[in-house]
């Protein structure tokens, strides 16, 4: 997936992968377990393109951290040793 086409917006969806991820966001919402502070992400692709929906999260850095979490955990799962730093810097 091309990197030079992605694009950040705010409010409606601007693509058919990110009104697919609003409608799975919508059905975390309404879910009857669901409570207030719940965050998520649901990343799609096709072939092409890729499309992302995020909730509850305040700011990027929050996104990121648990993104990373999550695929340090995978990563584990299978054997493999993960460590995530953070640099300063460009």
């Amino acid at each position: 997936m091309p990197v030079s086409d992605a694009k950040r917006t705010d409010g409606e969806p601007h693509s058919r992968l990110t009104r697919i991820s609003d409608t799975m966001l919508d059905a975390m919402t309404a879910h009857p377990e669901y409570r207030e502070g719940d965050r998520a992400i649901v990343a799609l692709s096709d072939d092409g393109k890729g499309g992302l929906g995020f909730h509850g999260y305040d700011d990027a850095a929050g996104a990121e951290r648990d993104l990373l979490a999550h695929l340090k955990a995978v990563w584990e799962v299978q054997g493999k040793a993960v460590i995530v730093t953070r640099q300063s810097g460009n």
